[in-house]
């Protein structure tokens, strides 16, 4: 899945990794769960280092943390 986007707020960018997430099945999430697919967007667009849920309607919903996606995806890993 490819996110096209014109300038937009990071909080709409963010919504929106979680609510693609929740959208796909595991397939397209390539075998990840919604908060690891989630996280991985959000790492790959450099947003969201310091979120550990997103909200949708009131409710809180947890994300995966960083370390839990780059074991899963090395490409991920920052060069620090």
């Amino acid at each position: 899945v490819a996110f096209k986007y014109i300038t937009l707020a990071p909080h709409c960018v963010r919504r929106s990794a979680g609510v693609w997430s929740w959208k796909l099945d595991d397939v397209k999430r390539q075998g990840m769960s919604t908060r690891q697919w989630a996280r991985s967007h959000l790492m790959q667009l450099q947003l969201g280092d310091d979120l550990t849920h997103l909200l949708r309607g009131g409710n809180r919903y947890p994300i995966a943390p960083d370390e839990e996606i780059k074991a899963l995806l090395p490409e991920l890993q920052t060069a620090d």
